[in-house]
């Protein structure tokens, strides 16, 4: 596994497949959070803000959809203007927020193993602390080593 380049490989990527892969691990990562919060907050049937408990892995994952774009275009104009200390910061925000997602990759290698058609990889590793996994086409990319 390598870096990923947006130069290089941004041609490489199925892009739906990518998207589908990264929801389904904001959804687990709410569905883990959605029960820590519930363990946690002693309130029952909702977290401390009002939110409903099993509302959290729907907003998880389509605030994900929406919070990444802003996050990374947020973080490029931060480190344009703010250079080594901006990107020191972005760079620890890139690996917290990996860390809230990675927490649902347990679940997801799980369903991997059990129904493999539902996760567009042919290999998941149980923990993947990034906040974006790029699943990349095969075709393209063997085109590319030979």
């Amino acid at each position: 596994m390598s870096a990923f380049s947006w130069r290089d490989d941004f041609r490489k990527v199925q892009w739906g497949a990518t998207i589908h892969l990264n929801v389904l691990r904001a959804f687990a990562a709410g569905v883990v959070w959605a029960v820590i919060l519930l363990l946690v907050s002693g309130t029952g049937s909702q977290t401390p803000d009002g939110t409903p408990w099993w509302a959290i892995p729907f907003i998880a994952g389509l605030g994900y959809v929406f919070f990444v774009p802003c996050f990374f275009l947020a973080a490029k104009l931060v480190t344009t203007f703010a250079g080594d200390a901006g990107e020191l910061g972005v760079n620890l925000g890139t690996f917290v927020l990996g860390l809230a997602i990675a927490l649902g990759d347990p679940l997801v290698f799980l369903l991997h193993r059990r129904k493999s058609t539902w996760v567009p990889v042919e290999k998941f590793r149980p923990i993947n602390v990034a906040l974006v996994l790029f699943v990349m086409d095969p075709a393209k990319v063997a085109l590319q080593s030979a």
